[in-house]
Parts: C-alpha cells; sequence; structure tokens
C-alpha cells in the first residue's frame, strides 16, 4: 500500500468529482454498496485501488440492472 494512495474523505471527494456528503452516505451501513474503507482510529482512509474496484463493481451492476 503506497502512501500517495491512501485518501482522506475531502480528498477522495474531489478526485471522483462528488460532495463529501455523497462519501459520508457511502458509508452508511445501511447503504447496499458500501465504499471501502479502511479505519484508522476514529479516522477514516480511503484506499484509491480498492475504490476503483468498488467503482467498477458498481458500474457492473448497474448495467446487469438494465
Amino acid at each position: 500500500m503506497l502512501p500517495e494512495n491512501i485518501l482522506t474523505a475531502d480528498e477522495l471527494a474531489a478526485r471522483l468529482k462528488v460532495t463529501r456528503g455523497f462519501i459520508t452516505e457511502k458509508l452508511r451501513t445501511s447503504c447496499a454498496n458500501p465504499i471501502p474503507v479502511l479505519k484508522i482510529g476514529r479516522y477514516c482512509r480511503f484506499h484509491w485501488p480498492d475504490v476503483c474496484v468498488w467503482l467498477e463493481s458498481a458500474s457492473t451492476a448497474a448495467k446487469r440492472r438494465k
């Protein structure tokens, strides 16, 4: 795991071009497809390669529903 691939919620939101609220919503346990998160104490961090896999799986699932 490279340090440059570890992102904060704000950094992840900027990369995905979404709001921080979207990231927070995708962290909820009630979310059907929660975003992968690394919990470091009280901090949430995101591993960019894992998020890319999550995005791909969400895209594939959306295509199957059509």
